[in-house]
């Protein structure tokens, strides 16, 4: 309760209900308030945090969180990972000098050993090739495309011995590696990154071994400190007084809950376990896998990689020639800069003559400082644009003459830019033309102000390009430059990566596509936008029998997010990559029935009922002789659609409100997913 809430006269204002999330969320006290802001920094279900903070204190403390999200998440969480990086560079730089030293001893036995085994091998493909000729006969040797090329590997490795005391041409024996990097060698960033993960495997070995032990050492921990209490305090975090899908019950359960912890996501299992548990012993333990797990082990993967794209390893080794297509390219681009030459020249003289106004009069400091202010000024006044403008009529007003005004100013700016620079040597600067483009859609806007054309379509999408306003500060300050061209730079080498990536992820969607496609479908009531439970619907014929029945809100759907076919199989590949929405998606492909699937056989029910079991609360089958779920036996009902109707009515009367933020977010994620 707010201090500055005031009760009406005749009442009492008393504290009365638990503090959210079990009562563990709360500044009472420096331990509670300590395990908000470290949730806080870590990201995890923070805009919940949020909300409950400015409803509760007021909307002024919003500053407080971008604060803490500034200072703890974007910088101190950051330091971490620099200070791991330094300290794996310094037992880095020590391991790699010990491993130099040992280089020099073997290279005299390494050398010795290349030059025998070039001899070895080269005979024993030679070896091949005659016995493949002899038995095939030539004739029928050469129609295989694949003897064709081992043959002319093999006629390389010959001319190479033959030749060995001529050098550059040790470079023939990289063709025996064409058969398997066919793809490597003609895509020079997979080159380079099958290089990178080739110099780090060996690393990366050692730092997996090590993850797994941990995760397997805090699973261990977990199903022995808190599995009895998950089964004895069940009905503390589940309606149902039945195991959720995240415990740790048993190994398995517990060695997800810590993979998820690694995974960032781990402030609503802990409350899970605080309230069976007990809160000591479920923060140190849940604390200890975030901060030596997420926080060291796994940013130790990032150093790595880090390292490993840093140094001479990565320097591309250039070609000695230009081929066709270089020389093409470069032909072209040639042309392209002496015709833009050519225009620029002729613009120049029917102009007149180059003004002497020395360019330093537009780069004088008290000009950039003023621009620099109408900058700034510009780009606040953007954000008291909100819906409310229109009520605000005095504001609105001002705005508009405030718009004008600077857009005047910066036209001005822009003509003795022209004067000072010349107009070659001011759209030859790619920050003068971001500036030139700006200026242009504050002159559009403004003109349909103007003409009372404000209002049109394409000239709201126009005005929202305004936004691109404080992008002209950026050329303002040398930092910045730097900051934008190194992010410019970089856009060609993360597109060649995204395509690698691509191509990765093209077999992992292939595969989500053969393991679940059409499995995600869902029986869904339009009118109260709620799903059918298992016990209520539990296939595909059971929903259609309740269409036929006239119930015309029943609809069999698929959710928006699924594998049934590639390109919703990258979307979803893309929502696991970005963690935060990965447990849900697990829960959709552990507890969805497949689209066409009938009343499974005795055998199929039984091991859909065990698979079920071991993920959680996953889709529920009957085995003969066991006792009818909720409402009775969901193949009894199949005939009975409004008995089947009249049972969902009453188990959503009867349900009581999701108790912790796990079933909240299950609810609330799958309502998404249907409307």
């Amino acid at each position: 309760m707010r201090e500055d809430r005031v009760c009406p006269e005749g009442y009492v204002c008393l504290k009365a209900g638990r503090n959210p999330n079990y009562g563990y969320t709360s500044y009472d006290s420096f331990g509670w308030a300590f395990l908000a802001l470290f949730r806080l920094m870590t990201q995890d279900f923070w805009e919940n945090l949020f909300h409950l903070t400015l409803r509760a204190a007021g909307k002024t403390y919003m500053i407080f969180f971008v604060v803490v999200i500034f200072l703890g998440s974007f910088y101190l969480i950051n330091l971490i990972l620099a200070v791991v990086a330094m300290a794996y560079a310094e037992q880095n730089a020590a391991t790699m000098a010990e491993a130099k030293q040992k280089e020099e001893e073997y290279a005299q036995i390494l050398e010795a050993l290349k030059e025998r085994e070039e001899k070895v091998f080269t005979g024993i493909f030679t070896a091949e090739m005659v016995l493949k000729l002899l038995a095939m006969d030539p004739y029928f040797y050469f129609q295989v495309g694949w003897n064709i090329f081992d043959s002319i590997i093999v006629t390389m490795s010959l001319v190479e011995l033959g030749l060995a005391d001529v050098k550059g041409l040790s470079v023939l024996r990289s063709f025996r590696l064409m058969r398997v990097f066919k793809l490597a060698k003609s895509w020079p960033t997979l080159n380079m990154l099958i290089k990178i993960i080739g110099n780090s495997v060996g690393a990366l070995g050692n730092l997996t071994l090590v993850l797994a032990i941990i995760v397997f050492i805090f699973a261990v921990v977990g199903m022995q400190l808190f599995g009895k209490n998950y089964k004895d305090c069940v009905c503390r975090i589940a309606l149902d007084c039945e195991l959720p899908r995240w415990h740790m019950y048993d190994f398995f359960h517990a060695f997800l809950i810590i993979f998820r912890v690694l995974c960032g996501e781990w402030i609503e299992t802990m409350w899970d376990c605080m309230e069976v548990s007990g809160q000591a012993m479920c923060l140190i333990v849940f604390m200890m896998v975030l901060v030596i797990g997420n926080l060291v082990v796994l940013n130790l993967f990032l150093a790595l990689l880090l390292s490993s794209f840093s140094g001479d390893n990565l320097a591309v080794t250039e070609d000695e020639g230009e081929n066709n297509l270089q020389i093409a390219i470069n032909r072209i681009n040639r042309a392209v800069a002496w015709t833009k030459a050519w225009i620029l020249e002729h613009v120049q003289t029917l102009m007149g003559k180059k003004s002497h106004i020395n360019p330093d009069h537009t780069e004088h400091n008290y000009f950039e400082s003023f621009i620099i202010l109408m900058i700034l000024m510009s780009s606040g006044a953007l954000a008291f644009e909100d819906i409310y403008l229109e009520q605000r009529r005095a504001i609105k007003t001002i705005l508009e003459y405030a718009d004008q005004v600077f857009t005047y100013v910066f036209v001005v700016e822009m003509v003795l830019k022209w004067v000072a620079y010349g107009f070659k040597t001011y759209f030859t600067n790619a920050w003068c033309w971001l500036d030139f483009l700006i200026v242009d859609v504050s002159l559009v806007s403004l003109t349909a102000n103007i003409l009372g054309y404000s209002e049109l379509g394409p000239i709201k999408s126009l005005r929202t390009l305004r936004a691109l306003r404080p992008l002209r500060a950026l050329s303002r300050f040398e930092g910045m430059r730097v900051v934008v061209n190194a992010l410019v730079g970089a856009i060609p080498s993360i597109f060649n990566v995204l395509l690698v990536c691509l191509i990765f992820w093209l077999i992992f969607s292939i595969m989500g596509v053969n393991l679940f496609a059409g499995k995600f479908y869902f029986c869904f009531n339009v009118t109260s936008e709620e799903t059918f439970l298992p016990e209520l619907v539990d296939n595909k014929t059971e929903c259609f029998a309740l269409m036929k029945n006239n119930l015309t809100d029943v609809r069999w759907k698929n959710v928006k997010v699924n594998y049934d076919n590639v390109g919703m199989g990258y979307l979803s590949l893309l929502q696991v990559r970005t963690v935060k929405l990965a447990s849900y998606k697990y829960r959709e492909k552990t507890g969805r029935r497949d689209e066409d699937v009938e009343l499974p056989p005795e055998t199929e029910g039984l091991l859909c009922k065990r698979i079920s079991q071991l993920y959680g609360n996953g889709v529920k089958t009957e085995e003969p002789g066991d006792p009818p779920g909720p409402g009775g036996d969901p193949a009894s009902l199949a005939g009975d659609p409004p008995a089947r109707v009249e049972l969902q009515s009453e188990f959503l009367l009867h349900t009581a409100p999701p108790q912790n933020a796990s079933d909240f977010l299950r609810d609330e994620n799958l309502r998404e997913s249907t409307v």
